[in-house]
């Protein structure tokens, strides 16, 4: 489906990487698993509500229906990482926030503000210094 656009998402809120999810197309209703939509690593999660963000999970965050909000872990260690991907290509207009949760994101102390559509990424927690790096 890579070259097709999405244009509804229907019904789904918070779904696991297996699940299979139906997207609306120009009227055509296509089931397809979230794992076949993007394939980032272990763990997936289909996010379309503000959440808190685990470590070592993979976040597939859609703002189709409305901006979203993910809350950084409060006591990260070195190496956590944290992956985020925006799969139905909506971030640049309807916003992805990440609240830092008074932690450094790539060494500034305020929240990130993803706007830009199709965008994948990993923080990493790299310490006091820097806190999570942008990948």
């Amino acid at each position: 489906m890579s070259d097709r656009k999405i244009s509804q998402l229907q019904g789904v809120s918070n779904i696991e990487y297996d699940d299979v999810i139906p997207i609306v197309q120009n009227g055509t209703t296509y089931k397809v698993s979230v794992d076949q939509l993007v394939a980032l690593g272990s763990k997936k999660m289909l996010m379309q509500e503000s959440f808190n963000a685990i470590s070592r999970m993979s976040y597939l965050v859609s703002t189709a229906v409305a901006d979203i909000t993910a809350t950084l872990p409060a006591e990260p260690l070195v190496g956590d990482y944290i992956t985020f991907a925006d799969p139905f290509v909506t971030w640049n207009s309807s916003p992805f926030t990440i609240n830092n949760n008074n932690i450094m994101i790539h060494g500034l102390l305020e929240p990130l503000v993803c706007n830009v559509k199709g965008l994948t990424f990993t923080l990493t927690y790299v310490g006091d210094n820097m806190g999570w790096r942008v990948d």
